[in-house]
């Protein structure tokens, strides 16, 4: 035969000036056992047509039904777009994450694998957003055809602004933008009389929007140029397979985050995706104040009290060249002044918790669930005091600190100015009320907010030059912000000499009053001028710059007695000490703290919270004469782990022996019990259990049985199992529960393993003879089959040792694998109603 469909095969194709060019160029007719066959040949892979003559025209119809040139001209641009977009990320993080670790042989190829693990991830997001182009070009709706493309460029531009921002505020403070602190910040309606975010910055910001939009249209462009040639479009659908290699990096990157702290904290989203559940309050119980304290006593003393704190005060500039007025007025009256004085924590709410509760902070959440008061509140008014708050700010309107102001008989807040403008306001207020004081003794607590960022001042207090101005741009490029350090700094002297002034006016008006008063002066927290790199206070880090405070207190008596390391909670014992009560108060009965005014205590410690703690950040530092040692709780208030060591000064040292880091962490764990107690779970008389069971593990623990939220499960349904125990002696910390769902059918298995109390109480803290119940909720997997019995297995195990043998009296229940049967239940259809 010399042709097909009277065609030669050695004769150019007439009709190639009909078809789409690309197709044209390679549209071929080949020979095959002596058989003649029309197609496309690309790149050595053959594409047949058709098997019979047919139409040409209806040859090129079918062809193009195929979508081979509607995924050149729409979905491989996309695709080339999108990995070309992911290619400058990973180059981006690596970057990142180079210029912010630190430079130790153990961090060399944490910023290539976190950049492998980018890449990979977005190679699947590519070959994802080229098929969906490639969907909508061939949509009949015009609109979805033609608004795909912008719709994407749109999106990487936001993405590329996000990174930029989140990279900035990382390297400067210390924080991501998805973090709480940031998070709680933006969504607050106070956020811009806070901050004071120029103008400029906003500018900046949409700027480089704009740029990066003009940016991301011509690389679209590009694309689709480079697209054009088919090898090139060929490679990038090859590269996007790279994807497959996703779930290797991200467990990889996961491995070496776990290892490195540093590496996690430097990670976007890392510590999101990856933190622990948030904590149940409602499974805390507060018992505060111990019975001892319950019935208030009467106070031989009644003075005046004034508490005046500011806002992020270092503690080493209470000295006379910053602070001049107030370290004259604690030489002249006689002060009792701390050299190491440490906040409660390194943010507003957590720091004037521990200093109006005498608590530690790792309290607030807990306190503000159950609405708590604190008790030298309830003493005051006991007493005849009558409570007086004044804030520059509107501090009920950031996290929890509503709980602050509440249980005050009045409040004022000020915030509708300029900080600096809002603290004059606050002066003319308190002035008044001190003018005309009322007849019975007052507490009178004052916060000043000018030394926020960016520290406003009025223009007469301007004495430390240069400064920066005030509505500088916040998005300066790294290497021009960093030489500003001393411009910022002074702007911050500035106002620490207006809220000088502020505190001085505030006491020579009490002595004006002719009253016994006594006054204390601290701040919230410290402030970090790149001491260790980073500038503010909302990043998670127990330096002395952010976490040390000035503190002085002066009583109607000189006090002269020297203080080398003190905390928030104790100034409520010192002041409750001055005022005499008539019958004994221990400050352990409703405080953390000590009195300043007796010998501290041998090992005497100070505890330091992180923001949103425990219920996201679970960051706490402990504090003594020898050491500073960063904590990580696991669980809950039972396993506190150090991951840093330092010394008082923050010089680091090598970590501790794990004798010595076991013994913190069960003091720790003994004085977390002190006012908080687990309700719900723990019970010292057998309960009652609806369905009884008999089974013990070993010598450690015996199962009672269990309950449910039904007795008729089916498929995607939610099931809520609470089982009962019995702990029979300590049980060591390797050994763990573990839950197994089944059927008969041998692919429906699904391991149900969970922390055990919800991680508020792991099984090394169970305490011998404790009666204890875990409620787990879980939904059924869709894939179990129907009909078949619903098993669940329960039993314990460790890495090292296995199993351990389970006894009981149903010999039946117990499996030769050593798991015990806890019930067994038929899988019923899945109902028309799903249960909640």
């Amino acid at each position: 035969m010399d042709g097909y469909c009277g065609v030669s095969p050695h004769a150019p194709l007439p009709w190639r000036g009909s078809m789409d060019p690309v197709l044209a160029k390679r549209s071929q007719v080949f020979q095959d056992n002596n058989s003649l066959r029309l197609g496309v040949r690309e790149h050595g892979f053959f594409w047949p047509l058709r098997d019979t003559c047919v139409e040409f025209d209806g040859w090129y119809s079918s062809m193009t039904s195929q979508g081979f040139p509607v995924w050149r001209k729409h979905g491989a641009p996309l695709l080339c777009f999108v990995l070309l977009n992911s290619l400058l990320l990973a180059l981006f993080l690596m970057q990142h994450l180079r210029s912010t670790l630190p430079a130790i042989p153990q961090t060399s190829l944490h910023p290539c694998i976190a950049s492998a693990a980018c890449l990979s991830v977005c190679s699947l997001v590519a070959l994802f957003v080229g098929l969906l182009g490639t969907a909508a070009a061939r949509c009949s709706t015009r609109s979805a055809r033609w608004l795909f493309e912008p719709a994407v460029t749109l999106f990487f531009s936001a993405v590329w602004v996000y990174v930029w921002i989140d990279a900035k505020t990382y390297r400067e403070l210390g924080l991501h933008l998805e973090s709480d602190y940031v998070l709680k910040a933006l969504t607050n309606p106070s956020f811009q009389r806070e901050t004071q975010i120029s103008a400029i910055t906003y500018a900046s910001i949409l700027g480089g929007f704009v740029l990066l939009l003009c940016l991301q249209a011509l690389c679209l462009r590009l694309c689709r140029s480079l697209a054009s040639h088919t090898r090139i479009s060929t490679f990038a659908l090859w590269f996007s397979s790279f994807g497959a290699t996703a779930p290797f990096f991200l467990w990889k990157l996961h491995q070496e985050a776990r290892s490195s702290t540093a590496f996690a904290e430097a990670l976007p989203f890392f510590q999101r995706l990856s933190q622990a559940s948030a904590l149940p309050t409602s499974l805390v119980t507060v018992r505060y104040p111990h019975i001892a304290a319950q019935q208030p006593p009467t106070l031989a003393q009644r003075p005046d009290i004034v508490f005046i704190a500011g806002e992020s005060l270092r503690g080493d500039m209470l000295q006379p060249a910053w602070m001049p007025q107030i370290t004259q007025i604690a030489q002249q009256r006689g002060c009792l002044v701390s050299s190491q004085h440490h906040s409660g924590g390194h943010s507003t709410t957590w720091g004037l918790f521990s200093l109006l509760y005498g608590l530690h902070a790792y309290h607030l959440t807990f306190f503000h669930k159950h609405d708590i008061a604190p008790y030298p509140l309830r003493l005051l008014k006991k007493n005849g005091y009558r409570s007086l708050a004044m804030v520059s700010t509107k501090l009920t309107g950031w996290d929890h600190g509503g709980l602050l102001l509440r249980h005050f008989d009045q409040k004022r807040e000020f915030f509708d100015q300029r900080s600096d403008q809002n603290d004059l306001r606050l002066l003319q207020e308190a002035q008044s009320f001190l003018k005309t004081p009322p007849k019975e003794p007052f507490f009178l607590f004052l916060f000043l907010n000018a030394t926020h960022h960016n520290y406003l001042y009025p223009p007469s207090f301007a004495r430390h030059l240069p400064v920066m101005p005030e509505n500088y741009n916040h998005f300066l490029v790294d290497h021009k912000l960093l030489p500003f350090k001393e411009k910022i700094l002074n702007r911050y002297k500035n106002s620490l000499l207006f809220l000088d002034d502020l505190v001085a006016q505030i006491a020579a008006r009490l002595q004006r009053t002719g009253r016994k008063t006594l006054l204390v002066f601290t701040g919230d927290h410290g402030e970090e001028f790149w001491d260790h790199g980073l500038l503010g206070h909302g990043a998670p880090n127990f330096i002395n710059a952010r976490t040390q405070v000035p503190f002085l207190l002066c009583a109607p008596t000189p006090i002269q007695r020297p203080i080398q390391r003190s905390g928030h909670p104790d100034i409520w014992p010192t002041v409750i000490d001055l005022l005499s009560p008539q019958t004994p108060l221990p400050p352990e009965t409703y405080s953390n703290g000590i009195s300043l005014l007796r010998p501290p205590p041998p090992q005497r410690h100070l505890l330091v919270t992180s923001y949103a703690f425990p219920q996201h950040r679970r960051r706490m530092a402990w504090i003594d004469q020898e050491k500073k040692l960063w904590l990580r709780m696991h669980g809950a208030f039972t396993d506190f782990r150090p991951f840093k060591h330092t010394d008082p000064q923050d010089r680091e040292k090598p970590p501790l022996s794990a004798p010595i880091a076991q013994k913190i962490s069960n003091t720790l764990t003994q004085e977390t019990r002190r006012f908080l107690r687990i309700g719900q779970m723990m019970h010292k008389r057998p309960p009652i259990v609806a369905f009884p069971k008999q089974a013990q593990f070993g010598p450690y623990l015996r199962v009672l049985g269990y309950q449910l939220s039904t007795t008729r499960p089916s498929p995607q349904t939610r099931l809520t199992l609470t089982t009962y125990f019995h702990t029979l002696q300590t049980i060591p910390p390797e050994w763990r529960l573990f839950f197994h769902l089944e059927t008969d059918h041998p692919k429906a298995f699904w391991n149900a393993d969970h922390p055990p109390l919800q991680g508020f109480l792991p099984l090394h803290a169970w305490k011998r003879g404790m009666y204890l119940h875990d409620t787990y909720t879980f939904s059924i997997p869709a894939h179990f089959p129907v009909g078949r019995p619903l098993k669940m297995y329960i039993g314990m195990w460790s890495p090292q040792k296995g199993r351990l043998p389970v006894l009981g009296p149903d010999k039946t229940q117990i499996t030769a694998d050593q798991r015990f049967l806890l019930f067994s239940l038929p899988l019923e259809p899945t109902h028309k109603k799903v249960q909640p």
